[in-house]
This record gives C-alpha cells, sequence and structure tokens, in this order.
C-alpha cells in the first residue's frame, strides 16, 4: 500500500517537472561571452529563462544562477553534437567585429559567414521556433536623408558591414527553406558604460572613450558636435526582444532595434561630464563635413515596447554602479 502511494506520488513529480520544462522557455544565445550577449543572457534569466549560453571566451560578467547552462566552445569548430534536444529561440550574435590582428582581419568576412552557417544548422537541429540574427544599422550608408530606416539603401562600405549583408541573406534562404520563423535585427548605437577592449574587438564605442576621458579629467572628442546618433543602453535589448518574441507579428523581419532617442553628441558629451561633476572641455575635429545619420525604425512601434531608458536616465545608472565598484 505504502509502496503504491510512494509510486503515484514519484509519478506526479514526474508529470509536474515535465510541465514545468514546457512552461519555461527555453533560448540559445551564441556570443553570450561578449558585449551584448552577456547582457542578453542575464536579461532573459532575470525574465525566467532557461539560457544556453555559448561562447569561447566569457569576458563579461554573467549572473549565477541555475537557469544558466554554459558551454565554453567555439561554434565555428562545434560538432552540434551537444547533450540538448530542443530550444524554443535562438540568438545568432557571434561575430568579429574590428579585430586587432591583420590575420583575423583578412578573414573577418568567411569567419562570420562561418558562424552564421553553424548557427544556422544548430538551430535547425534543436528544432527552434523561433531564429533571430543580430545585423547592424552599419550596413546603411548616407542618402542625403535625416535618419536611417528599414527602408534606407544598404551598403557595404567595410568588411563588418559586408559580412552582415551576406549573413542577412544566408539567414533568409535557410530560414524559408526549413521553414523557420527568423527575424533579422539590426542593432544601432549600443552603450553601456563598461565595454572592454578585446582580441575581438579592439576600440570601444565613442561613448565609452567619452566616458573613460571624462573620468580621467580629458577632452572629450568627436569629429562635429552637430552630429547625431540613436542611442540604445544595452540593458534595453533584452527587454524588448523578449516583447518581440511574445508578440504575434510576423510581418515585419528586417527591424532595426533602436531606441527613439535621438541626441547630437554636443548634449551626450555635457550629460556625461554634468553627471560626473567634471568641467571637461570638448572638441571637434572636423574630419568629415558629412554628418553620421543616425538610425530611426518605421516598425519597432508595432511591438509596443515603450521602456527605454533615456541617456539621462542610463547614465545616472551607469555613474552609480561605477561609484558602487569603487
Amino acid at each position: 500500500m505504502n509502496a503504491n502511494i510512494h509510486d503515484r506520488r514519484i509519478r506526479k513529480i514526474f508529470c509536474l517537472q515535465r510541465y514545468l520544462d514546457i512552461l519555461i522557455k527555453k533560448i540559445f544565445i551564441t556570443g553570450a561571452g561578449g558585449f551584448v550577449g552577456s547582457e542578453l543572457v542575464n536579461g532573459f534569466s532575470k525574465l525566467k529563462y532557461e539560457v544556453y549560453a555559448l561562447d569561447k571566451h566569457f569576458n563579461y560578467p554573467i549572473f549565477e544562477n541555475s537557469k544558466i547552462i554554459f558551454y565554453k566552445k567555439n561554434l565555428n569548430k562545434l560538432n552540434l553534437s551537444l547533450k540538448l534536444k530542443y530550444v524554443d529561440y535562438f540568438i545568432h550574435t557571434a561575430a568579429v567585429t574590428n579585430p586587432r590582428k591583420n590575420l583575423t582581419k583578412n578573414s573577418l568576412i568567411s569567419n562570420n559567414l562561418s558562424l552564421t552557417k553553424k548557427a544556422l544548422y544548430l538551430a535547425k537541429k534543436l528544432k527552434v521556433k523561433k531564429f533571430y540574427f543580430f545585423s547592424s544599422t552599419g550596413v546603411y550608408r548616407s542618402d542625403n536623408s535625416n535618419f536611417f530606416d528599414e527602408k534606407s539603401k544598404i551598403y557595404s562600405l567595410n568588411e563588418y558591414a559586408k559580412s552582415k549583408i551576406l549573413g542577412e541573406e544566408i539567414v533568409r534562404k535557410f530560414c524559408i527553406k526549413n521553414d523557420l520563423d527568423y527575424k533579422i535585427l539590426r542593432l544601432g548605437n549600443i552603450y553601456s558604460g563598461f565595454e572592454k577592449k578585446l582580441w575581438s574587438r579592439k576600440n570601444v564605442s565613442i561613448f565609452q572613450k567619452w566616458l573613460n576621458n571624462a573620468y580621467k579629467d580629458l577632452i572629450l572628442k568627436t569629429n562635429s558636435f552637430k552630429t547625431k546618433r540613436d542611442w540604445t543602453y544595452v540593458k534595453d535589448i533584452p527587454l524588448v526582444i523578449n516583447r518581440i518574441i511574445n508578440s504575434r507579428n510576423t510581418k515585419n523581419v528586417k527591424l532595426n532595434l533602436v531606441s527613439p532617442y535621438i541626441r547630437e553628441d554636443i548634449e551626450m558629451m555635457r550629460i556625461i561630464s554634468k553627471k560626473i561633476n567634471k568641467k571637461n572641455n570638448f572638441k571637434e575635429k572636423l574630419l568629415f563635413r558629412v554628418k553620421h545619420n543616425a538610425s530611426s525604425s518605421l516598425y519597432i512601434k508595432n511591438f509596443k515596447f515603450n521602456k527605454w531608458t533615456s541617456p539621462e536616465k542610463a547614465i545616472n545608472q551607469i555613474y552609480k554602479i561605477n561609484n558602487e565598484k569603487n
């Protein structure tokens, strides 16, 4: 009698566990140890996803969480034999941007395309519901408009942009052929306040340069004070993607993942300097007459995400975290 009761309890626990496994969303992230990837891992774990994080180097801090499973592996050398049956969503962020070594720079396109193909085959093996490819608004070039949007012309000005343009086409063809729901997310001008120079990324963003110089009481420089940029706080990215994941919108395949906050360089310099309580000098190099165009999105509003962090609020958060560290 007691044995039967015990068996029934075991079966109930097993059934409950299977039910919970179905309820918990599983997401796989490549490039999980990088600048943006690590924030995706942290963000989605906070949103109660079970996160599978793959990268050969984990250079940024990731929270300790039982729902994060790490794969310290090179995606290009992965044999696809992971002990994992399926995931719901797959985000491919792994890419080389502006590497230190010329040898890596020369093979940037082939390397990034190889990573994309590997990610697609892995996603197919894992029976994912939705595939998200991280591209860049760097694929756009000036067309005499004030802002770039999803209808602007694309042009491969550099190797990285070319790798993204070609990668987008590979993703499109593969997903259509394999009946895989996908979106191409073109990320804009992202900042966090805690970027690092790495082998795959020899330069930090202009925001990080300004912030570093402000703390050192150095001059903050730009090509033109009137340059306008879109400013997307990195912590917003997992939140807006979560909104996209839970949306039934299947029409907008290509999205500029950019915040609505557009600021001139001189405005951002002043916000940074004021918050750090410094009286920094500002300087424009005037190397280029053509100003950088900011990116906007025609379609991101369709997903009804309204929690974008303003630069003022983001810089307050960054300043607070830096003070706590020191």
